[in-house]
């Protein structure tokens, strides 16, 4: 892989971005929050084979520039929707993909850019709200005063507390991977995420729509089928594949899995 290419996204903010593939549909991978282009490390090279796959490090992530910490949903998605114009050979319509905050980012901006996408998935969306004190998964914090080991024995537990499910899989590249995203990530996108804007938002979108969970998702507060509910109340056209065996990065934990629904939808 090269290193990343830059477009303006605002008056001296750049966004960064990654591309595999030649000659296939565009294809635009969000990543979630905390996170970079890497959260879609175990699926690039297989949409490839099918799409030209550009992946932006969203902006105040990865190693895209740092944003106001004030910024919107709404000029959070005009950001990115800045950017994706910038970028060449990125034709519209393309097929758009989501993950977690990526994905509330990616309804936003198919809710008021229609005429650029052309489908639509969602993998474990946020933006449903706030769930009520004590019940977000308990995670490890970090201290000043940690040995490397105890660090990384945080980064550990937090990644089996809340983004997959199977501790026992989760081998020293993974706590690498997550480490670096979580040490690079300055937009502190939680109360964007937390607010109640998907439903709502998502009743604006007319494209074909996809939707993923876990079925071990614990971000799903209060359940994956509460959250799927009540975006079938908006698009009840929406296709739901329930991932079993997976928590809530389940394209890391689960990538052949998610790569053959997304070549599948998004070539029908």
């Amino acid at each position: 892989m090269n290193g990343p290419r830059f477009v303006p996204v605002g008056e001296g903010i750049r966004m960064a971005y990654h591309a595999w593939g030649e000659g296939g549909a565009p294809m635009v991978l969000l990543h979630g929050g905390m996170g970079s282009w890497s959260h879609w490390q175990r699926n690039v090279a297989a949409l490839a084979e099918k799409f030209s796959v550009v992946c932006p490090d969203l902006p105040g992530f990865g190693a895209s520039d740092d944003i106001p910490p004030e910024t919107t949903l709404a000029g959070y998605a005009g950001m990115v929707a800045t950017g994706l114009a910038g970028i060449p050979g990125l034709e519209a319509p393309f097929h758009l993909v989501g993950f977690s905050f990526g994905g509330l980012v990616a309804t936003t901006f198919a809710a008021h850019s229609p005429d650029r996408v052309r489908t639509l998935t969602l993998l474990a969306p946020s933006g449903f709200g706030r769930p009520p004190e004590g019940r977000r998964p308990p995670l490890a914090k970090r201290s000043r005063t940690m040995s490397e080991a105890e660090l990384r024995a945080v980064y550990r537990h937090n990644l089996a507390a809340m983004m997959l499910h199977d501790a026992e899989a989760i081998d020293e590249e993974t706590v690498t991977l997550h480490r670096a995203n979580l040490e690079s990530g300055r937009f502190h996108n939680l109360d964007l995420s937390l607010a109640d804007h998907l439903p709502a938002t998502l009743a604006r979108v007319s494209c074909p729509l996809q939707m993923i969970w876990g079925e071990h998702d614990v971000v799903a507060f209060p359940t994956v089928a509460d959250r799927t509910a009540r975006c079938r109340t908006v698009r009840p056209d929406l296709e739901l594949h329930i991932i079993p065996g997976a928590g809530h990065w389940a394209q890391y934990e689960k990538p052949d899995d998610i790569n053959r629904l997304l070549v599948e939808f998004h070539s029908a």
